[in-house]
């Protein structure tokens, strides 16, 4: 069985012939002969979905960006423990606040960045 694509490929929903379970055949693939004699049609994934894909592309900038502010705060870290002092509270909110933007309500449409204390 497979799943028509938006791109016109077939995705294999299970083993068929020489064709694996998880593998995509464009037309234009040797294999899609194969695809065409199976001629069974079942619904694409969820995962494979033009919406779903950008959700997840979004999802991983927004991850990046957070991951960038964080290292960007890596010295308050670093330097309270050198001085064997606490990490100033603010910045211990801070980083939390981003650590904690994927759990936001509206994520990955929603974000609302925490401030830095450094503004």
């Amino acid at each position: 069985m497979f799943a028509k694509l938006d791109n016109g490929s077939a995705l294999c929903l299970a083993d068929y012939g020489d064709i694996k379970a998880g593998a995509i055949v464009p037309p234009s693939n040797e294999l899609w002969s194969q695809v065409k004699e199976c001629n069974t049609w079942g619904d694409v994934p969820i995962e494979y979905t033009h919406d779903y894909i950008q959700a997840e592309r979004l999802k991983n900038s927004i991850r990046s960006e957070r991951d960038a502010l964080l290292k960007d705060t890596d010295w308050i870290v670093t330097k309270s423990l050198e001085q064997g002092a606490p990490v100033p509270t603010e910045w211990l909110s801070y980083r939390q606040a981003l650590r904690d933007i994927t759990e936001q309500p509206g994520f990955p449409l929603e974000v609302v960045w925490p401030v830095s204390p450094a503004e």
